[in-house]
């Protein structure tokens, strides 16, 4: 019940913000901050095993990530595609490879020349999953200050 409750604020929320960002146009960050709350939610989620859905929701939120922009949500996807490595372990090699790939993506932009960035991928639990494949170590290589 109280989770039910939960859930409905955060609806209320993101559609409050969703009608921000339409009546404004100077709110449009807005819309890119309801997507990175909702990545967070939904990689907490894979994490207690609400794995349904998966590739759906997975593409759907690829598809809101605008190529260099909203890097963070794309971060948080990459995240998600290294839970469901260790969730689903029958897609353990692609789901992997697929986090790597979009931390390659974001390393492309120059994302993690940002030191705290670079910190917080180093000490991100959601990443331990990919920590010990080659093409992670490769991707950590190449972007080492």
């Amino acid at each position: 019940m109280e989770e039910d409750k939960a859930a409905q604020e955060e609806k209320s929320v993101r559609e409050l913000m969703s009608e921000l960002a339409a009546d404004n146009r100077s709110l449009e960050w807005v819309s890119g901050y309801d997507i990175m709350q909702q990545t967070i939610s939904w990689v907490n989620e894979l994490k207690a095993g609400k794995i349904a859905d998966f590739e759906s929701s997975a593409a759907d939120f690829l598809e809101k990530v605008k190529a260099g922009s909203q890097a963070d949500i794309l971060y948080n996807i990459a995240c998600a595609y290294a839970v469901m490595s260790f969730q689903v372990p029958e897609k353990k090699e692609e789901y992997g490879a697929k986090a790597v790939s979009l931390l390659n993506r974001l390393a492309a932009t120059d994302y993690f020349k940002s030191k705290p960035r670079l910190d917080n991928l180093m000490g991100d639990t959601d990443l331990d999953t990919i920590r010990n494949r080659q093409d992670f170590a490769s991707f950590l290589e190449r972007i080492k200050p």
